[in-house]
């Protein structure tokens, strides 16, 4: 029969091979942000251990003058404290800096986030203008012209006066200059006539018969 040992031999140099293997594997390194919230903790505690030992210093100078040893304890809880409060500044500090350290990084990694956007747009934008022919561009706009004209004289022809030639505006102009000169002496001869004054009749009006005219007229006889 195999002794117990030499049985359990195998599994504990497997279970050593294990833990040197672990041992070995680097130990994935913590974030800025996790490494800040661990120095939270830390400060944490410490202002804790500074209030605890502020307390409990109170206490023993209140009892000075019952405890001849009030004074010695109370003297090393303030040291403690003193040496609790230098730690809690170094642990600020530090999580101060990292803090900073993590903004850095924070605003690299926007940075490169805003380079690679903008290498890649430009990329693009040269794959793109590759596509466009200079050339294509000018005979767009040279047909994007004509068109432009033809569209004008179109208009103009639909926007013309339709029907006979009535002559050009020069027979109106001297038509309307002879009519008007007309009128102006139509409203001359109208202002002359009514200031001059009212004509004299140059006949007699005959005079009415008057009742012994009438008698002394000899009366028809009837036939």
């Amino acid at each position: 029969q195999v002794p117990l040992a030499t049985r359990l031999r195998p599994r504990l140099c497997t279970m050593g091979a294990k833990a040197t293997k672990e041992e070995d594997a680097p130990r994935q390194a913590p974030s800025l942000n996790q490494a800040s919230a661990t120095l939270e903790v830390r400060i944490s505690q410490l202002d804790e251990k500074i209030a605890r030992a502020e307390d409990e210093a109170r206490q023993w100078i209140a009892k000075k003058d019952s405890n001849p040893s009030a004074k010695a304890r109370a003297m090393n809880i303030l040291k403690r404290k003193k040496m609790f409060e230098q730690q809690r500044e170094q642990l600020v500090a530090t999580q101060c800096n990292m803090e900073n350290l993590a903004y850095q990084q924070e605003s690299a990694a926007v940075t490169l986030t805003t380079v690679q956007a903008m290498q890649q747009a430009t990329q693009q934008l040269k794959q793109q203008t590759q596509k466009i022919d200079a050339a294509a561009v000018d005979k767009l706009q040279e047909e994007m012209q004509e068109l432009a004209d033809d569209m004008k004289e179109v208009q103009d022809a639909i926007s013309r006066p339709m029907g006979a030639d009535l002559g050009a505006d020069d027979e109106f102009e001297a038509e309307f200059a002879r009519m008007q000169e007309e009128h102006a002496m139509q409203i001359l001869a109208g202002g002359a006539a009514a200031s001059a004054p009212p004509a004299v009749p140059t006949t007699v009006p005959a005079k009415a018969p008057t009742a012994a005219t009438a008698l002394r007229a000899p009366t028809p006889l009837a036939s």
